[in-house]
């Protein structure tokens, strides 16, 4: 995802890294060669988990198999849910659902949003961009 954004293919201005799904508000500026970036982003963690698993846990790879006529392996789900965002009210609701997901009764991965690393929370909460694994760009600066 960093990779997409330092070249200018996306920006992203929340996010979330759950067990099991991942939440992102984001922004398509470019193709990244003939791709979408999404497009870029699910192929290249789609080989990555498949390469990790290889390597290190072969037994759960199975879970992922899939044998379509394009792949063998689905680590995505395939029709993502996806929302236009066109508020600033929008937005925001967004970005605080999305944060306050590890803290949820179901996950309880931290007590307050700030506090889960893979997050874009501790980001908002300080402002400091070494305060979060993705490249973020301020969500409030678009509105």
């Amino acid at each position: 995802m960093n990779y997409l954004i330092r070249n200018g293919n996306i920006e992203v201005y929340g996010y979330v890294i759950m067990p099991n799904h991942v939440h992102l508000i984001w922004k398509a500026i470019k193709l990244n060669g003939k791709e979408k970036p999404h497009h870029s982003f699910l192929k290249y963690t789609s080989h990555s988990f498949k390469k990790y698993m290889v390597q290190f846990d072969v037994v759960e790879l199975e879970n992922y198999y899939n044998n379509t006529s394009d792949r063998k392996f689905n680590f995505w789900q395939r029709d993502p849910l996806a929302v236009k965002i066109f508020t600033e009210k929008i937005a925001f609701e967004k970005l605080n659902y999305i944060h306050k997901n590890p803290c949820q009764e179901k996950w309880i991965l931290s007590l307050v949003p700030e506090d889960y690393t893979y997050s874009s929370a501790k980001f908002y909460s300080t402002g400091k961009i070494e305060d979060s694994l993705i490249l973020v760009t301020d969500i409030r600066e678009v509105f």
